[in-house]
């Protein structure tokens, strides 16, 4: 007879080894929602995103080479990084999800542990996710140089459960692409006001978004600027198709077009509902060589968005250092464009700065050489002249007998004048009597008396 419990045994193993592999990945994604944003970002997800193309690149502007310090004993620095290939702008779009759950609150639990502990306040309206989102934006544009980077705002979300399908009425530019940054605040505003209705169709905000990047929206484009995406959502994608699953493929087909037309895209997905099932999220990461970031609690999303969306691409190292004296850089600073900046210690004489950015396994580096000279720095001074002293009355007294002693020196001058024109006056008439008689010319005939 033969014998029949092999086969069986062999069910049974692959059942159970089916049970523990789903029990293994159900751990996995609990354990990556519990997780720190960062943590599981690097952890979990980070071997799946691939950095942008292209090299390192170092713009130093300051200090130039040669550069003389007589001053100070440091050296102000600054420039700029970038990986994509290139220095110079970068156009960047804000995708946020105005869908209807964006309007929950995000912090339910610590409303209600607020409330046992007497702090809760039952006029003050807490945050929603959508509130997070816009903050979120608005701090990241602290961080931007509005000289060579232009932010605009598209918002997508989606009709009613009963409506026919819009899609370009799914989305809305808020701000076209501008460097005036109080034109985005003033698109922010306009965008919390408004609220959150709606499904949530990613595929249409993710196309609309590269149609401003490119020229294809109202936005004035510049072929010149490399070309980001920070996209925000609190959910998965429920348009435009029944099923999700054809949702999230609508999704990848717009991830596609925005690689080609080369945008990288920073995704943020919020809250549990988000990370329940974070494809859509991190396949546009992906697929745009973009970095995807899953967000936990809605209050650590500025954080997130601060940490992670760097324009340069620059995430792994900046070093800058003098070389000679072997002191790092104090206050060294790289904003989310790849400005950076900072203070490097001088020691008498040649110092060699020496700068290093590392992304991944591409770098570069710069060196520098400055001289700092103490003290051969001389003010010229003008020669002075030497005035003779001037008397001063020291006194009131002696100041009215100056007064008084001029006085009396122009009354001797008038006198003086007046009696050499007197004298002269006599000695006029004089010679006109003298010529008279030397004539025989009549005097003055005397007066005749009446009888």
């Amino acid at each position: 007879m033969r014998n029949r419990s092999h086969p069986r045994m062999a069910v049974v193993l692959c059942l159970a080894a089916t049970l523990v592999a789903r029990a293994a990945e159900s751990e996995e994604d609990r354990t990556l929602i519990e997780m720190e944003p960062a943590r599981a970002a690097q952890e979990a997800l980070a071997p799946i995103i691939a950095g942008p193309p292209g090299s390192v690149v170092i713009d130093l502007e300051t200090p130039e080479d040669g550069t003389i310090f007589v001053h100070e004993p440091i050296a102000h620095l600054w420039g700029r990084l970038d990986t994509l290939g290139r220095v110079g702008r970068v156009d960047a779009i804000a995708l946020i999800d105005t869908s209807e759950s964006t309007a929950r609150y995000a912090e339910l639990r610590n409303r209600v542990r607020d409330r046992h502990r007497g702090r809760f306040d039952p006029w003050k309206k807490p945050p929603s996710v959508l509130d997070h989102e816009v903050r979120s934006v608005e701090t990241l544009l602290r961080e931007l140089d509005p000289r060579d980077t232009r932010v605009g705002v598209v918002t997508f979300a989606g009709g009613q459960d009963d409506a026919a399908y819009d899609r370009a009425a799914n989305t809305r530019v808020e701000v076209p692409l501008t460097g005036r940054l109080e034109a985005v605040d003033a698109g922010l505003q306009r965008v919390i006001q408004r609220g959150a209705a709606g499904r949530t169709d990613m595929a249409a905000g993710v196309d609309r978004a590269v149609a401003e990047l490119t020229g294809a929206g109202v936005s004035q484009p510049d072929a010149a600027a490399a070309k980001v995406i920070v996209f925000f959502t609190d959910g998965t994608p429920t348009l435009p198709y029944a099923e999700s699953s054809e949702n999230e493929r609508a999704v990848f087909d717009a991830a596609d077009r925005a690689a080609a037309a080369g945008v990288r895209i920073f995704s943020f997905a919020i809250g549990p509902e988000a990370l329940r099932r974070p494809i859509a999220a991190t396949e546009i990461a992906r697929r745009t060589d973009g970095v995807y970031t899953p967000v936990r609690q809605p209050s650590q999303l500025a954080e997130a968005v601060t940490s992670t969306v760097k324009f340069t691409g620059v995430g792994g190292e900046l070093l800058v250092r003098n070389a000679t004296l072997r002191a790092n850089a104090i206050d060294l600073h790289v904003a989310d464009d790849g400005i950076f900046g900072g203070i490097v210690p001088l020691q008498p004489g040649k110092n060699r700065i020496f700068i290093r950015a590392v992304a991944g396994n591409r770098n570069a580096e710069v060196m520098r050489s400055v001289h700092y000279a103490p003290g051969s720095f001389t003010v010229y001074e003008a020669p002075r002249i030497q005035m003779p002293p001037v008397p001063w009355p020291s006194t009131r007294r002696e100041l009215e007998l100056g007064r008084s002693g001029q006085q009396r020196s122009l009354e001797l001058t008038l006198n003086d004048q007046r009696k050499e024109l007197e004298i002269g006056l006599g000695d006029l008439q004089r010679k006109k009597l003298d010529v008279g008689l030397a004539s025989g010319s009549p005097g003055p005939a005397a007066p005749s008396r009446a009888r």
